[in-house]
């Protein structure tokens, strides 16, 4: 793998941002056999690797990422109000997590033992232009031409959206704080300036990562995420002795219905595509889902506009945020009862995009009977 080199000529593809759609797209190509010029264009000197993607076991996963998963959990646990929900998991549909250093390390394997894939590092694209039958990527010290690109950047719209905006620490305790079976999903489920909750990944008897979460129409504010997590992290390990390694943070959007339009040689791909569960910031299965569809159009020489999540997954998750927007009491309320109304199965088949008419509607029904979006989400269910 050659990630300098002079690769202006015949490119097939070209990637704009070297993050997880794109790997797992590249990698799916590869495995399929695909020979054809491949560049990828980071803008970074390196990946993200200091995050981690979590997701229910699903068939969409390729064995070869259930081959290099880090984490399984046999449960989950969510709590509200005093009251506290935890769920176990059978086998085929357990939490899961995977670092995305143990990921990026995998894909830059396969990578470099093909040669006709390209990463050039430090490489910010500043516009995108179609030129006839081949597109021309301008970069700060080089401009490269290709016959389709897909640009997984992403930027901020200008107008409010809800976003779950979030800040992580990764911790080591000298006791043991948590059981490092069951995972907390939404733990302490409040509304304070948005709909807030705390998230626990134990990923051994002494480390975990404890985040806080909030949904929220205000601007990214760092400083805010930052004294509420140092908050929880009192809540839950006081007088304890520990150390904080690492930190994540980062803004998800939460606009399911809301996508920038492909053309006919530019694909968008990752959040950008809106290749994200609105009602959760759930992604990996997605991205997965996603890189599969694209790759079969890609080796059958056919590019189509596709979205890896269904209409009404779409439509139920539009509909969902704007109950929990407009009557923000009832957020913490709402998430509450789907984890403490619905069996272990229905969860995770719900929240893995599983297409069956019974599960949606057992869903509905479990919903507390006096919020108002159970009459919006039956009307719209009559017309999909």
């Amino acid at each position: 793998m050659n990630i300098y080199p002079n690769s202006n000529e015949n490119n097939e593809i070209v990637f704009v941002g070297f993050g997880l759609s794109t790997a797992l797209l590249v990698i799916s190509l590869l495995k399929q056999g695909f020979k054809k010029k491949i560049l990828i264009l980071e803008k970074s000197l390196c990946v993200n690797e200091n995050k981690i993607w979590c997701f229910w076991n699903n068939k969409i996963i390729p064995n070869y990422i259930k081959d290099i998963i880090d984490y399984e959990w046999n449960g989950w646990s969510v709590s509200y109000d005093g009251k506290v929900k935890i769920n176990n998991s059978a086998k085929d549909n357990q939490y899961m997590g995977i670092k995305s250093k143990t990921f990026f390390d995998f894909a830059k394997e396969i990578i470099s033992n093909h040669e006709n894939v390209i990463i050039r590092y430090e490489s910010d694209v500043t516009d995108i232009k179609e030129e006839n039958e081949l597109l021309s990527i301008n970069c700060k010290d080089k401009i490269f031409t290709t016959k389709y690109c897909f640009d997984s950047r992403y930027e901020r719209p200008k107008e409010k959206h809800l976003s779950q905006d979030f800040l992580g620490l990764w911790v080591e305790s000298d006791d043991v704080i948590f059981d490092y079976e069951i995972t907390g999903l939404m733990l302490d489920l409040k509304f304070h300036n948005g709909i807030t909750f705390d998230y626990i990944l134990p990923v051994s008897k002494n480390k975990f990562l404890i985040e806080f979460t909030r949904f929220t129409e205000d601007d990214f504010d760092l400083a805010y995420l930052e004294k509420q997590v140092y908050s929880s992290l009192r809540k839950y390990l006081d007088n304890k002795n520990f150390k904080i390694i690492n930190k994540e943070f980062g803004s998800l959007p939460l606009n399911p219905l809301n996508k920038p339009k492909n053309s006919k040689r530019i694909k968008y791909s990752g959040i950008a595509s809106g290749n994200i569960r609105g009602s959760t910031g759930y992604s990996f299965l997605i991205n997965c889902r996603w890189a599969e569809s694209m790759t079969k159009q890609i080796m059958n020489q056919k590019y189509m506009n596709i979205d890896p999540i269904p209409l009404t997954y779409r439509i139920l998750d539009s509909l969902f945020l704007k109950v929990i927007n407009e009557e923000k009491n009832n957020g913490p309320e709402i998430f509450y009862s789907f984890f403490d109304k619905n069996s272990s199965n229905d969860i995770s088949d719900f929240l893995s995009e599983k297409m069956n008419i019974f599960l949606i509607l057992r869903i509905i029904i479990n919903m507390p009977k006096k919020i108002s979006f159970l009459k919006a989400l039956f009307k719209k269910i009559l017309y999909i």
